[in-house]
């Protein structure tokens, strides 16, 4: 939120922006970009383009809210099991 304040643009580039698990938990704490390799941009796309901006903000302040790795590796785990089952394995 503070560099959007500013006009900052967030990004993030490596393996955490293409990890399926972790694509709407980021958008959801509104990182503008993702840069990831050609393998995984068709993957997280659809994953992206099947969730609004409100459900991943849902998402990122559940999250935000845990205290434990294993309890937050959990829940969204599950919650994109929930959504996502029929794109690919998590």
């Amino acid at each position: 939120d503070m560099a959007h304040k500013e006009g900052i643009a967030v990004s993030l580039c490596g393996e955490m922006a293409s990890d399926p698990l972790c694509s709407v938990l980021l958008a959801g704490m509104g990182l503008d970009e993702l840069s990831m390799g050609v393998q995984s941009l068709l993957q997280i796309r659809k994953i992206l383009r099947s969730v609004s901006f409100e459900e991943a903000q849902s998402l990122a302040q559940t999250v935000l809210a845990m205290d434990s790795y294993l309890s937050i590796t959990t829940y969204i785990r599950e919650w994109m099991y929930d959504r996502f089952d029929h794109l690919t394995t998590f």
